[in-house]
């Protein structure tokens, strides 16, 4: 698979074995048959120290380097996935593209807002990113912004990015608005609270009221 010992220790998270192997001589940036650095390797299983380790020594080089394989994510989209904020800072301090998008057309920003392994520290890797230049409108390949991709009971993250400018109004390839979004959310869920909360917060930044789309139903509060 093309792999060195610095691409093992690095999945390990081995920061003690990382350096004796890169005091011994071993290059940083060595890429793998898979196109993988070992930064990006201890991003996937992640270990901070080592990351960051690896992005102070020389790395940061290949921090807007896509995956050849799973979706093109680059580390910067994986420190956000993972809500790995220290490493998502040191990343973009030397030059990372807070607005990379992998194939599919998600950013990093849709990365924090959507994957529960953010949920920690979510609201941190979103200010550093949007504090960065990340754009709350980059939408992916189906039209969709990282506020249509705010799961339910994120009310925080919603107002984060309204403030930062995110249209309230944008809708997806399917027409689907962001209310839409929070209908469908509730119909899974049942989780009235939630919509009732939203709802203020949507209208505030300037919401317009329209038939829901096609393919979503109305809901009825009891």
């Amino acid at each position: 698979d093309g792999r060195r010992p610095i691409h093992i220790a690095a999945q390990y998270g081995d920061l003690t074995i990382i350096k004796l192997i890169v005091n011994a001589g071993s290059p940083l940036n060595v890429i793998d048959n898979m196109g993988s650095t070992p930064l990006h390797l201890t991003l996937e299983a992640g270990y901070d120290d080592a990351a960051m380790y690896f992005v102070k020594e020389g790395l940061f080089s290949t921090i807007n380097r896509p995956f050849k394989y799973h979706m093109g994510e680059s580390p910067i989209h994986m420190a956000a996935q993972l809500g790995m904020d220290r490493v998502l800072d040191c990343m973009l301090k030397r030059g990372g593209n807070p607005n990379l998008q992998e194939k599919t057309g998600l950013t990093p920003l849709h990365m924090a807002v959507q994957y529960r392994h953010c949920t920690y520290n979510r609201i941190n890797v979103m200010k550093i990113l949007l504090s960065y230049g990340a754009d709350p409108n980059i939408c992916d390949k189906n039209l969709k912004s990282p506020l249509h991709k705010v799961q339910v009971c994120q009310i925080a993250c919603s107002q984060l990015l309204l403030e930062a400018g995110a249209k309230v109004n944008a809708c997806d390839n399917r027409g689907c608005s962001v209310l839409d979004e929070c209908i469908f959310s509730y119909g899974m869920t049942k989780d009235q609270s939630y919509l009732m909360a939203i709802l203020p917060t949507l209208v505030q930044a300037g919401l317009t009221l329209r038939p829901p789309s096609r393919g979503f139903v109305c809901f009825s509060f009891k």
